[in-house]
């Protein structure tokens, strides 16, 4: 079988050739993360779509899209999105997520109808969004979404220094955690694949790029 080999020059110009692309994509991705934030409408309709189910995903309609209705299913699309703007304004609070197994999620109260969720992502080869009502309000901090809205920084000097230090733990469990993931996409496509030396190249580049300080 012929190798795949991929040079720096295809590497360029791939690039050049995407790039306006992903600039229109990325304004694109910023304008609805905005919308999303800017009212209660993705609330309401999570507190409708989850009335009876309790929960779901954003892989459990991908082969039966046929089962909800198109602004559904957008609406269902849109949830790592959503769970991306909790994760923004969290960061720059130092609120951290709780991280159980291969899921991360933080608590999320809505207020104006009286709803409780867990929302988060499940880490993996591929990674999905889910989002849970939650009965059990006890074990679990939350996040005020009128004040994801809102913007509101928090004033608690002591907590927020506590914070960062649980921050510290969290992002080096996270790295391990993405590392795994990564590794094993890898070795699975080695073991599939003709893979060449730059391949091996760039595992390592990514390997060493998870150890910096930038995920201490």
């Amino acid at each position: 079988m012929k190798r795949l080999l991929i040079t720096d020059e295809d590497i360029k110009e791939y690039v050049n050739r995407n790039k306006e692309k992903w600039i229109r994509e990325k304004k694109e991705r910023d304008a609805k993360l905005k919308r999303l934030f800017s009212s209660y409408d993705y609330m309401n309709w999570l507190n409708s779509f989850t009335a009876n189910t309790k929960g779901f995903s954003d892989e459990d309609f991908l082969y039966f899209p046929e089962k909800i209705s198109k602004e559904d299913l957008d609406k269902v699309n849109n949830l790592g999105l959503f769970f991306e703007g909790i994760e923004k304004y969290a960061d720059k609070n130092y609120i951290y997520p709780t991280m159980y197994e291969y899921q991360s999620y933080y608590g999320i109260k809505d207020n104006a109808n009286e709803v409780y969720y867990k929302i988060g992502v499940i880490e993996g080869q591929g990674g999905s969004f889910f989002c849970d009502r939650v009965e059990d309000t006890s074990e679990l901090d939350f996040i005020d979404f009128n004040d994801i809205m809102n913007d509101k920084v928090r004033d608690n000097a002591e907590e927020i220094e506590l914070s960062k230090e649980k921050g510290k733990v969290y992002k080096k469990i996270r790295r391990k955690l993405l590392l795994s993931c990564f590794e094993s996409s890898f070795f699975y496509l080695l073991n599939i694949s003709h893979i060449t030396s730059k391949y091996f190249s760039f595992y390592f580049f990514v390997n060493s790029f998870f150890n910096t300080k930038l995920f201490y």
